[in-house]
């Protein structure tokens, strides 16, 4: 993982909409244990200004987008993660 990119995997029919536009954000259940969370927990406390977000279909490594994120937020032990459309 780079230190400015998170990568996360989304399946139909999410991916579509998220590729589309018409979904500008995902919902990921805080894994503790996995550094992505942690990851996403410094960009929440420092801004997430440069910071990008990698969605690849869980079906198809190849096919994927990247996208700015333009806010990070928590609620109940989710991650709610939103980008630029």
């Amino acid at each position: 993982m780079q230190d400015d990119v998170i990568s996360f995997k989304s399946s139909e029919p999410y991916f579509s909409r998220e590729k589309s536009g018409a979904k500008n954000n995902t919902v990921r259940f805080v894994d503790h244990n996995d550094e992505r969370f942690k990851q996403l927990m410094r960009w929440y406390l420092d801004g997430c200004e440069g910071k990008t977000i990698r969605i690849e279909n869980s079906k198809d490594d190849q096919d994927g987008f990247t996208r700015d994120i333009s806010d990070i937020s928590f609620f109940n032990n989710f991650a709610i993660i939103t980008w630029e459309r």
